[in-house]
């Protein structure tokens, strides 16, 4: 039985939090309560921290670190390149560094909830992005460029775990460096990527879950289910282009299961099936009891709906959008 403590830590843990987020008491205390939540979560399965690696040995040879590097380097040029065109931003842009940069105090954000106010911009996302924003804004001061910049580590990221990708999936290793060439290069790619939005972020743990769900079915360890099912949590807390992840890997597992014609694949994901209701309640109890973000913005953007109100879509998102007075001149 004493195998089954942190587990048990973790769901007590996890209903305290969603308690707190009921009843609108979410202090800082409720945002360790949460991360030690996830982490008794990773110990039950993982049983030493040391066991849950990123699989960053995959990058062995210095060759390969040099032209990872190279990549890299080659990709925050052409976003640096692009982004410094006079007219190559979007309001959404400003409206994002305008919130991130007067983010409330620590001890004063609900770090559960939707964000920002209504008042401030007419779609509300999960808090976190706003969060990891925030400490480039105030290092670099509120610019455009800062904007752009504060986005780079998600891109520096997605090419890793292209890479990675790429080097698990196909046999000739020549194809892991195709893989991140052609994303540097692709122009839907160049064209959000060099702007400051959420799109960057999803993209990367939309990858880094379907990563870890290609290293669980291969690798058959505990560890990366544990890791796909934190990527797949981290996919719904950003923006909703990523919210295909779990439909996807789960028809991706049951595809797998019936293939082999074997429940195993299924047993591989209990650990992704814990952990995602573990990171994800808190979120899940704001949205049913105060306001449903995650659809939210799936409701604004109906193509069934935009063909009926195509002018009054026009003049509400007129009305409802408009630049900050810290960006005005």
């Amino acid at each position: 039985m004493k195998k089954f403590v942190p587990l048990f830590l973790s769901l007590i843990a996890s209903l305290i939090v969603a308690q707190n987020v009921y009843r609108e008491t979410v202090t800082s205390t409720s945002l360790f309560i949460y991360l030690f939540s996830i982490v008794s979560c990773i110990l039950f399965f993982t049983n030493i921290p040391k066991k849950l690696s990123l699989n960053t040995s995959a990058l062995r040879s210095k060759s390969e670190l040099v032209i990872i590097l190279f990549l890299i380097v080659l990709q925050l040029s052409l976003l640096k390149y692009f982004s410094s065109f006079p007219f190559h931003y979007m309001q959404d842009e400003f409206v994002l560094a305008y919130t991130s940069y007067f983010l409330p105090l620590q001890n004063n954000i609900n770090w559960f909830s939707d964000f920002p106010n209504k008042s401030e911009w007419f779609i509300q996302f999960p808090i976190i992005f706003f969060v990891l924003q925030k400490p480039f804004l105030m290092f670099l001061g509120p610019s455009v460029e800062s904007i752009d910049i504060s986005t780079w580590p998600y891109d520096i990221l997605i090419i890793v775990y292209l890479y990675l990708l790429a080097k698990e999936y196909f046999k000739n290793r020549y194809f892991s460096y195709v893989v991140p060439v052609v994303y540097i290069f692709l122009a839907p790619s160049l064209y959000l990527s060099s702007l400051g939005l959420f799109h960057v972020s999803s993209v990367f743990f939309f990858l880094a879950s379907f990563y870890y769900f290609l290293l669980t079915i291969r690798r058959q360890e505990r560890k990366y289910a544990v890791l796909c099912g934190i990527f797949v949590s981290l996919s719904y807390l950003t923006y909703t282009s990523s919210y295909i992840a779990l439909p996807l890997l789960f028809l991706f597992v049951l595809i797998e299961a019936v293939t082999k014609q074997s429940l195993k694949v299924l047993r591989l994901f209990v650990p992704s099936a814990v952990i995602i209701p573990i990171v994800m309640l808190p979120f899940l109890t704001y949205a049913v009891t105060k306001n449903n973000l995650f659809t939210q913005r799936i409701s604004q953007v109906s193509f069934l709906s935009s063909l009926t109100n195509q002018t009054t879509g026009k003049e509400n998102f007129s009305t409802k959008v408009s630049t900050p007075t810290c960006y005005k001149h």
